[in-house]
């Protein structure tokens, strides 16, 4: 996706908070873009040495949270640092090969900030776990419509 249809995309849901250790997120995931990454405390946004852009992901999960009447439950997670990492590896245990993000719109996922660790820079860094739970098939969802048997052959 392209910058434009990043920022036309846009969801306009919260952002996911992770204020202390064992906030934890679990819902589909219906959307996934990049953003450009802004520097912490500055919104400068950030460039590699070339000039190019360094992007973030950020998916969109449907939670059962809900803060308010208006609170649709919709959560941004943005993927940097150790919620990236404990993702990929999600990813790699979820997938056998390179999932599109077609695959992972549908998908379920559970990311839990697991750990706080020292660190040099003051802050301590955040340590996540994360599960990642591919949709059915269309075979298997048709197969589960249909009320027959709903077994996957994973080998």
């Amino acid at each position: 996706m392209g910058i434009a249809e990043d920022i036309y995309a846009g969801s306009g849901c919260k952002p996911a908070a992770w204020p202390s250790v064992g906030t934890t997120y679990e819902g589909t995931m219906t959307q996934i873009r990049s953003k450009q990454c802004e520097s912490f405390g500055t919104g400068i946004l950030e460039t590699w040495p070339n000039g190019d852009p360094k992007m973030t992901p950020i998916l969109t999960v449907q939670t059962t949270r809900q803060d308010d009447a208006e609170d649709s439950g919709e959560r941004d997670i943005y993927l940097r640092g150790g919620s990236y990492t404990a993702f990929g590896a999600a990813l790699r245990e979820a997938y056998s090969s390179t999932p599109s993000d077609n695959d992972i719109v549908g998908a379920t996922i559970k990311i839990r900030y697991s750990e706080a660790v020292p660190s040099k820079y003051g802050t301590p860094r955040k340590i996540y776990q994360c599960r990642v739970t591919p949709k059915p098939s269309s075979a298997v969802a048709a197969a589960y419509a249909a009320g027959g048997d709903v077994r996957e052959d994973r080998t």
